[in-house]
């Protein structure tokens, strides 16, 4: 955050001290750069042996950004490079200054860490294409796409390319219809990512060996139907599995689905509407099929019929994360967090014997005596709780400007207990 002026003028002075100024030995050292500038061409040029990585912003609108970028690069020698390429529409943009960018760019492929473009479409086909034919990205472990719109291009370029070691691939802004052939050519086993994060996008979920995280966006329903979906997932190897919830429509999918390796799982819906209900029996079958060993669980704005129920499958649950719809009708929690709190109903053992952290976001309007219920039930001495294990309780409030008596006066309870919340 620091001006690269006075950053210079500090190793300036561990000079004139003489004053060793060395690389650590367990960590890399990172030199971030926004907005390149003249500046930190003096400053790299300097103390080029200080830095394993650089990161750095580009603005291909900057009038001597090629410039600055050439210089920047040279003096950097082969540390690794994380950058992010920004087309603006400026007045002042030139072809010549994105020709310098891109040449600059595209010499250093094999530097390349972590790649993010903001581009437009007919850029990147173009700059892939140079890289592909004369260099290789054999460092290139992260690699960001936005605002793109066409990609079909850049697709049939890049399934070609090696990618070997590539972690992590995130793509926003892709229309389907453009994607559907290469999608079923089976891009990603082509890049062997792993594991994957892409939003938007299918990660062509095709038995890759290397797959381990999947996340399955609404777009992907409304193209390929959960049912597809299902059929795809087949990798034996997945252990986070995310899904942005879409009504009915889960209910195709994990009656597909088996997972064995699944530590990990999200089931997001949307804030401010109506909340999915997934069927509980399904879930069951899902968990039994799959005979998993379930650490983490989210529940973001959707619902169980009977979450109790579920909760008594994945006795190997240690993370759980609830988020309650600001939808006032239907509160996910329902009777699910008295359990919890206390006891099973039925045989009064531990309903999540392996719970050490629970994460509730709660919003006291939709159901306020629930609410209050649910702090005292946490808080009883005398009753037994159904996660004995439990190290920390991450409470946070939704103000919408609805509480009443008896959810203020919990939180009064709530702050002479020593529990500590936030408000959103």
């Amino acid at each position: 955050m620091l001006p690269p002026e006075l950053l210079l003028m500090t190793f300036q002075y561990f000079c004139d001290s003489q004053i060793n100024v060395l690389r650590s030995r367990s960590r890399s050292p990172t030199l971030t750069i926004a907005h390149v500038s003249s500046g930190w061409r003096t400053l790299v040029r300097s103390t080029p042996y200080l830095w394993a990585n650089f990161e750095v912003e580009c603005i291909c609108s900057h009038p001597n950004a090629g410039h600055i970028l050439s210089h920047f690069l040279l003096f950097s020698s082969d540390a690794l490079l994380s950058f992010r390429f920004i087309h603006q529409n400026d007045i002042g943009l030139t072809q010549c200054h994105e020709g310098l960018v891109v040449t600059q760019l595209v010499q250093s492929a094999h530097r390349w860490k972590e790649a993010s473009f903001s581009l437009p479409w007919y850029m990147l086909p173009s700059i892939f294409n140079r890289i592909t034919s004369k260099h290789d990205l054999s460092a290139l472990q992260s690699l960001r796409i936005e605002n793109t719109k066409e990609l079909s291009e850049f697709w049939v370029l890049t399934t070609s390319a090696q990618f070997p070691s590539l972690r992590k691939l995130e793509i926003d802004g892709v229309r389907f219809g453009h994607l559907r052939s290469q999608i079923s050519s089976g891009l990603l086993e082509a890049l062997k990512a792993d594991p994957i994060d892409v939003k938007d996008v299918l990660e062509v979920i095709s038995e890759s060996p290397k797959l381990h995280h999947v996340d399955v966006v609404p777009m992907l329903f409304l193209e390929f139907g959960s049912a597809a979906l299902g059929e795809a997932v087949r990798s034996t190897s997945i252990t986070t599995f995310t899904v942005h919830l879409v009504g009915s429509t889960m209910d195709d999918l994990f009656v597909r689905l088996t997972l064995p390796s699944l530590t990990s799982l999200q089931l997001i819906g949307t804030a401010g509407s109506s909340v999915p209900v997934v069927n509980v029996i399904i879930f069951i079958e899902f968990f039994t099929r799959s005979a998993c060993h379930l650490t983490h669980f989210t529940l973001k704005y959707s619902q169980f019929e009977d979450l109790s129920t579920i909760f008594t499958h994945i006795p190997t649950l240690t993370h759980l994360a609830i988020y309650e719809s600001v939808t006032p009708y239907t509160p996910i929690l329902r009777n699910a967090l008295l359990d919890l709190m206390s006891t099973s109903h039925w045989n009064q053992e531990l309903l999540l014997p392996a719970l050490r952290v629970l994460e509730l976001v709660l919003v006291p309007a939709c159901a306020p005596n629930l609410f209050t219920r649910v702090i005292q039930s946490r808080w009883r001495v005398e009753g037994l709780r159904g996660c004995a294990r439990l190290e920390r309780l991450s409470l946070k409030i939704l103000q919408d400007g609805r509480w009443n008596p008896e959810s203020k006066k919990c939180l009064e309870v709530m702050r002479d207990e020593g529990l500590d919340f936030t408000f959103e």
